[in-house]
């Protein structure tokens, strides 16, 4: 089975290398003669185009049986990514609101009042966040990125997942008793789930591509190289974790 992994540069070099039949060192060349200044005019699907076209092949010969993507996260216990998999915001929101109520300290009956207040109408424009993502299957995940680093290194106005999953900040945002995103930062560690899904579209190669270009031409990751991975609801199973990578030192807001 070939994956496209974007673990780091190498990794991408030698498996879009592998798909199409070229040398890592000779692709990477290939990526050093692309004009950078194209991209002030042509789209981010311009990178992959011209380096395919001057290594004489194209999109169409990129085969993959699927790709590695990675889900940052800030949890509790990382080991209970490899015992039931990625699971959907839906099906972890309970679980989440538990962990919480244990580290604010809070009594079940007023962890119950301030989770109804915060699930009609109160707790302000974080409790507005909570319920957009809550309500909203659009919002359920689990996400990922193609590419590994732009978790450690993070484009401009990204969210740092590492450092607090968005629907922990909604909700502790809205608890005015203790700071309660620092305990829970405290008490959590920072991970990146490295998992395959059989799923690879000429955007993730395009996107690939784009990090490729990025980083041997020592500019920053930006929005073309986020993205890649939506489940749309539906967890992803234990059988396709690969790797449950615990972040040392990570930034913390």
């Amino acid at each position: 089975m070939h994956l496209l992994d974007c673990f780091d540069s190498a990794s991408t070099l030698a498996s879009i290398g592998r798909a199409i039949g070229v040398e890592p060192d000779h692709l990477a060349d290939a990526i050093h003669r692309y004009d950078s200044a194209r991209l002030a005019d042509y789209p981010y699907e311009d990178v992959a185009l011209s380096v395919l076209t001057d290594l004489g092949t194209d999109l169409s010969q990129a085969r993959f049986d699927g790709a590695c993507f990675f889900h940052g996260t800030r949890v509790v216990n990382p080991s209970t990514f490899r015992r039931r998999g990625l699971l959907p915001l839906d099906v972890m929101l309970d679980e989440t609101w538990q962990v919480l109520r244990i580290l604010a300290e809070a009594s079940h009956k007023e962890w119950e009042a301030f989770r109804a207040t915060i699930e009609s109408d109160g707790g302000g424009h974080d409790g507005y966040l909570y319920r957009l993502k809550t309500h909203d299957a659009m919002h359920h995940g689990p996400q990922a990125h193609l590419v590994r680093e732009v978790h450690v290194d993070l484009p401009q106005s990204s969210h740092d997942y590492l450092s607090c999953p968005e629907i922990v900040q909604d909700i502790s945002r809205c608890y005015e008793v203790a700071d309660l995103e620092a305990r829970f930062v405290e008490a959590s560690t920072p991970c990146i789930v490295k998992f395959w899904a059989p799923c690879v579209s000429a955007w993730h190669v395009e996107t690939a591509f784009c990090f490729l270009h990025a980083r041997l031409s020592g500019e920053p990751l930006g929005f073309s190289s986020c993205g890649g991975f939506d489940g749309s609801g539906t967890a992803v199973p234990p059988e396709a974790i690969i790797d449950v990578e615990v972040v040392e030192s990570p930034p913390v807001a």
